[in-house]
């Protein structure tokens, strides 16, 4: 599909969903205002108080989602201290606990795993969803390497979306914003019959004015565009049967790949370009585009003794990205990367029914992905004409089983044990070109082999109905890999993490007041890390030793009346390389760009690792007789860190501000919010990074702000 018929079709769909779906009235029932509401997670793969959970889990909310403009998945760090949220075009790399992948790629898989109703997504360019039809959000700490498994030595973000019901109703939103932003979204769901019932959301956004100019060309710098659309059938043949059948499709344009040298570097023409924060100086712009499609089938059957399980799933991702290699206003050194990914897993699950002493689940998982360089094209006054092309494709296939189960040893005290056995078969074969034909002495092909068990052995015990304490090791793996730029390069080792956790979950004040809270200590060896040399489009894989982490997070959620609520959190961490001799890094060359050299980074901070961060939160709701004043105010401190190894660039210190105010008219079907981003403007990045062309960053958002109207039937 290309990207007019793309965007024809979200307009399509966002004009006719409207007469799609029928409305009627809902009454929902008022949870008893004086306590918080019971949160039910689903982090040990089946529906769970989050009280009663031995994990570090948050959970945020459709609401809060909304309370707090948490419109896609790199907005979660407001919400979610310890959560860093790298993005460089349209690819996002997570990190939780100091844990995340360091590059970026089609071959590239997240150490945070990254899962939509349950089905994982390899792609980092797939992790970046725009939010709607959100029921929650759940970020889980730690490795989690027994029940999710794939590539999780960091922690697990999963994405749940609301289930389709037979009783009609739907909502949408418009609005607006500076840098003439529009925005519009939809949601609307009913029954089809007796056991039929379906949803669809549509949801686009336009920022045709952008945060800055090109110095090269005047061109704006920073505009973005996406829409996307998802669509579930519930059929329910009989009564222990679901059958959910779901499809998403969605687009973006960004020009997040212009980056900007940092005041006083300079390109290789030797000059320092800066003048201003939101000012490139490059040519050409540096954009990207990006396509992601996918279909799942999730079966759930009831057998009386246990339910099985059966989620099956095929996803399709494409890049286009555009970039200037030199950040100079000369065409030296251009890159067009095409990139696809094309994925297909099965995962079968039988699990245990709900029971107070014995609970079981075991599975079986495979994945087959092929990732393709397709290719990087070079071009410029600096290439030889025609161009250059590194083509790479990389096949994984992997094989999985697993089983966990949580047995009752003595009054309110239990123990846990995992198991998960993973065999991850990859290959890769690619060259180099000029003008369409390979050089000799590139072209090359190699296969390898990973396997790793890892496990999980929790304790925990209910010393009251409102106190839980608990102890867990974990062990988190994830596979090696080739690099598709780089075909010859020998992959880098399996990352191992070895977590131990001490984690506790109380509600005090008559469930007024929740205060969870966990202590944990990681050793981890073969720190997958990796230097990007923009100069070459080549990538320098690499494996630190061994890393040494630790630290406390600490989450509190209060109502202090039946309006007024408090939430917060924080995060001390400590993570360090333990022995890193031979770390690649860049240094400023005096003449122009940057050098290559190794040093030793043992005892240096671990990138994207920050020493704190908290957030804050308050929620005033008041009641009128013309309707209903929602206020919130959200508080961000995220300490500055560095993102390469080296540690001689660095994240600054964010200290963000953000704000909303609703208005729900009488009736609760309309509602009025005007809201604010960044409201301090602080200056911070999307990426940042040294490479031989010099040291560069991709600016994160200044102040936003704007305001929507929505409606509810």
């Amino acid at each position: 599909m290309n990207q007019r018929s793309w965007w024809g079709l979200t307009a399509f769909m966002l004009c006719a969903s409207a007469g799609t779906f029928a409305y009627s009235q809902t009454v929902e029932a008022q949870a008893d205002e004086g306590e918080l509401e019971t949160v039910i997670v689903s982090a040990q793969r089946r529906s769970e108080n989050l009280q009663a959970v031995p994990i570090t889990v948050s959970s945020i909310s459709e609401a809060s989602l909304e309370q707090n403009s948490v419109t896609d998945t790199s907005a979660l760090v407001a919400v979610t201290p310890g959560l860093i949220f790298q993005q460089a075009g349209n690819f996002g790399t997570p990190f939780l606990r100091g844990i995340g992948a360091t590059t970026v790629g089609p071959e590239v898989e997240p150490s945070v795993a990254f899962y939509l109703d349950g089905v994982y997504l390899q792609s980092e360019s797939s992790i970046l969803l725009n939010f709607n039809n959100i029921d929650h959000v759940e970020v889980l700490e730690g490795p989690q390497g027994t029940l999710f498994g794939r590539n999780a030595s960091g922690g697990v973000i999963q994405v749940i979306t609301k289930t389709p019901s037979d009783t009609p109703s739907a909502e949408f939103l418009v609005g607006y914003g500076n840098y003439d932003t529009v925005r519009g979204s939809f949601y609307g769901t009913r029954g089809l019959g007796d056991n039929v019932a379906v949803d669809l959301a549509v949801q686009g956004q336009d920022q045709p004015q952008g945060w800055g100019r090109s110095l090269a060309t005047g061109a704006q710098a920073f505009t973005s565009a996406n829409g996307g659309a998802r669509g579930k059938v519930l059929w329910t043949p009989d009564a222990v049967t679901t059958v959910t059948l779901a499809a998403d499709v969605s687009g973006s344009r960004d020009d997040s790949l212009d980056y900007i040298l940092f005041p006083g570097a300079k390109n290789v023409l030797g000059v320092a370009p800066y003048d201003g924060f939101y000012s490139p100086d490059n040519v050409p712009n540096g954009n990207t585009h990006s396509r992601d499609e996918g279909v799942s089938l999730h079966v759930d059957r009831d057998l009386g003794w246990g339910k099985l399980v059966s989620i099956s799933a095929d996803r399709f991702q494409q890049n286009w990205d555009v970039l200037d290699s030199t950040q100079t206003p000369l065409p030296l050194t251009s890159v067009d990367i095409f990139t696809q990914v094309q994925t297909f897993s099965q995962e079968l699950q039988l699990q245990s029914p709900a029971s107070t002493y014995f609970n079981w689940i075991v599975g079986a998982y495979y994945l087959h992905d092929i990732a393709k360089l397709d290719p990087d094209h070079l071009f410029g006054l600096a290439i030889p004409a025609g161009g250059l092309n590194l083509s790479g494709t990389e096949i994984t296939n992997s094989y999985a089983a697993f089983g966990q189960t949580t047995v009752t040893i003595a009054t309110d005290t239990h123990l846990t044990l995992g198991l998960r056995y993973t065999q991850d078969h990859k290959s890769i074969a690619g060259n180099t070109a000029v003008d369409g034909f390979p050089i000799p002495g590139t072209i090359a092909s190699q296969e390898k082999t990973f396997t790793k068990p890892t496990w999980r052995i929790a304790l925990d015990r209910q010393f009251t109905p409102d106190v839980l304490g608990y102890f867990s090791y974990n062990r988190g793996f994830k596979s090696g890999s080739f690099s598709v730029d780089s075909p010859a390069a020998p992959p880098v080792k399996p990352e191992v993490v070895d977590a131990y956790e001490l984690g506790w979950k109380t509600e005090w004040w008559e469930h007024r007041v929740r205060v969870n809270g966990s202590v944990f200590y990681y050793n981890v060896t073969n720190m997958q890390v990796q230097e990007l040399d923009n100069e070459t489009a080549t990538e320098y894989f690499t494996n630190a030793a061994s890393s040494k982490i630790y630290g406390l997070d600490l989450e509190f959620n209060t109502r202090l009346t039946s309006a007024l609520s408090l939430v917060g959190g924080l995060e001390q961490l400590h993570a360090r390389y333990e022995h890193f001799p031979d770390d690649p890094a860049y240094i400023p060359n005096p003449a122009g760009g940057d050098t290559l050299i190794d040093i030793n980074a043992s005892h240096l901070q671990i990138n994207s690792a920050p020493n704190f961060s908290a957030n804050t939160g308050l929620a005033y709701l008041y009641r009128t007789t013309n309707g209903t004043l929602d206020l919130n105010v959200l508080a961000t401190y995220i300490d500055g860190y560095p993102v390469d190894p080296d540690g001689r660039v660095r994240e600054p210190v964010e200290v963000l501000l953000s704000s909303a105010l609703k208005w729900t008219l009488p009736g609760d079907h309309w509602d009025v919010r005007f809201w604010g981003a960044n409201l301090l403007n602080r200056h911070y990045y999307l990426f940042a990074s040294a490479s031989a062309t010099g040291d560069s960053y991709s600016p994160a958002a200044p102040r936003t702000f704007g305001f929507t109207v929505g409606g509810h039937w």
